[in-house]
């Protein structure tokens, strides 16, 4: 009986960079070995080897197949309306970009981390361009700020584990792009002086100094590629110094974590006390910018670190995050019903991911107006869409 061989198929490189993707995405690159790809494809290791050279060489590849997927579409739109429906249909057909390019690259080599950069910054520009030749009203510097903003709702869509089918997720994306790009830019009236962060009045202690440099090199490299010696050189002290500070670096991890939900809910006990649901929601989206500029390397660990953390502190820090989600949700339900849970969940979650990518980003971080202009993105999000509960059902 005369069998037929086994046939490789043509598009197995796809087939590896797309279960890569998906391991990267879930379990992060430092926990993902050749073999479990292998596994996913149902091959062999070294026949792995046939296609890329080492893990590193793989998180390259998949990293950047993503990026030029995306890079392909937008420069092909001719106009905006082009390039929101081509960014849309891609975040509904590859959800995983997002934490691949914001989470994983950073552990790519510094030249090639830097051409993805490039490549990203100038998908942004084209975005800009053609935002700008249809609003005359605002300058290029604030078209690249929507550019970016448009970019971090869609990176919003893409990480979160919605349960959208693809239509009704590339519909979401439109909207929220939309009204991104149509936000219209003022100067916002205060709500409230927020609190003082905990533990920044007087000097700085060795414990705030480690727990400071350890939160941007976290942010900067990943957890498990910070030795202790790495955070007692960036304060200047001898690497076996740091445990008199604390047993492990296991453990300045979780300050910093503590740290950084405690600050993050600065603004929670005004909200609180407000008078009525919109200044409610003003005290919230303020408090939050404020620690998002003010601690830029806290929002990095929080988006990207809480898997490293000891079972009970990550159920503690996962906890606390949904807290703080639960009651965004509940003021935005209160200053604008008629939407579904789901559809306010996603808004929120838009809102998040805007503030934080973009006080993490190049010039714009720079901008001494950042904070306005992210008031006014806030508040562009969360008004928009108040009639349409069926977005996000």
């Amino acid at each position: 009986m005369a069998y037929e061989p086994v046939r490789r198929p043509r598009n197995r490189k796809g087939v590896i960079i797309g279960a890569a993707a998906d391991l990267f995405r879930v379990r992060g690159y430092h926990n993902v070995a050749l073999s479990d790809v292998a596994d996913a494809v149902g091959v062999t290791a070294p026949a792995l080897y046939r296609h890329v050279r080492n893990k590193q060489d793989l998180l390259l590849v998949t990293v950047t197949s993503e990026v030029d997927a995306l890079e392909q579409r937008v420069s092909a739109a001719t106009d905006l309306e082009e390039a929101v429906s081509a960014m849309a249909s891609a975040v509904a057909e590859r959800r995983g970009l997002a934490a691949l390019w914001q989470r994983e690259a950073r552990h790519l080599p510094p030249a090639e981390r830097d051409a993805l950069r490039a490549q990203v910054t100038g998908i942004s520009a084209h975005i800009a361009k053609t935002l700008r030749a249809e609003r005359s009203d605002i300058s290029t510097a604030d078209a690249e700020l929507l550019a970016w903003g448009v970019l971090s709702v869609l990176a919003s869509l893409s990480a979160r584990r919605v349960t959208l089918s693809g239509p009704k997720l590339e519909t979401a994306a439109r909207h929220l792009a939309y009204a991104v790009v149509r936000c219209a830019f003022s100067s916002p009236s205060r709500a409230f002086a927020a609190p003082a962060a905990v533990g920044e009045a007087g000097p700085v202690s060795r414990r705030e100094q480690l727990l400071s440099a350890a939160a941007k090199l976290f942010d900067e490299r990943g957890f498990q590629s910070v030795s202790m010696s790495d955070i007692g050189t960036a304060v200047g002290i001898a690497g076996p110094s740091i445990y008199k500070h604390f047993p492990s670096k296991g453990d300045i991890l979780v300050a910093v974590m503590i740290r950084g939900n405690e600050r993050m809910r600065a603004g929670v006990a005004a909200a609180r006390a407000a008078s009525d649901p919109r200044q409610a929601l003003a005290i919230l989206v303020q408090s939050h910018i404020q620690f998002s500029i003010e601690h830029s390397h806290l929002i990095g660990l929080l988006i990207s670190e809480r898997s490293e953390l000891p079972e009970k502190e990550r159920a503690g820090t996962y906890r606390a995050q949904r807290d703080y989600l639960d009651l965004w949700v509940g003021v935005v339900d209160s200053a604008y019903p008629r939407r579904s849970r789901a559809e306010t969940k996603l808004l929120v979650s838009s809102v998040f991911t805007v503030i934080n990518n973009l006080v993490r980003t190049g010039r714009l971080a720079a901008r001494p107006d950042l904070a306005d202009r992210l008031i006014n993105l806030a508040d562009a999000l969360l008004s928009s869409q108040s009639n349409r509960p069926d977005l996000a059902g």
